[in-house]
């Protein structure tokens, strides 16, 4: 397994190396984008860890990089849209940047 970027050469899978988080009970009103950042808040990667990869093109966005770009378009869309909390919107994107800002922004304040 590559220490980089966690991938096995011998699969060509990625894996995640990161400890497993138990899932809170289903009885506590939580959605799964809360449990997600939660997570990320309780073992946090290393700054040099890929949050996005490409296989293809071997580009990556590191954690920072990644919750740098969802914040600016969560704020984008909060002031250009003027979108308050409860409201949601359709972000089309060409890849999954755009979508992980749009998980951002639903669960923003």
């Amino acid at each position: 397994m590559d220490p980089k970027n966690e991938l096995c050469s011998k699969t060509k899978a990625f894996h995640n190396l990161r400890p497993r988080s138990q899932p809170p009970p289903q009885t506590t009103p939580l959605s799964l984008t809360d449990y997600l950042i939660s997570c990320l808040h309780h073992s946090p990667p290393l700054p040099s860890t890929p949050a996005l990869l490409d296989t293809a093109t071997g580009h990556h966005i590191l954690y920072p990089e990644f919750i740098f770009r969802v914040r600016t378009l969560a704020a984008s869309l909060q002031s250009q849209l003027g979108l308050s909390h409860g409201q949601c919107a359709f972000v089309l994107s060409p890849n999954s940047h755009g979508q992980c800002a749009f998980v951002q922004y639903c669960r923003s304040k």
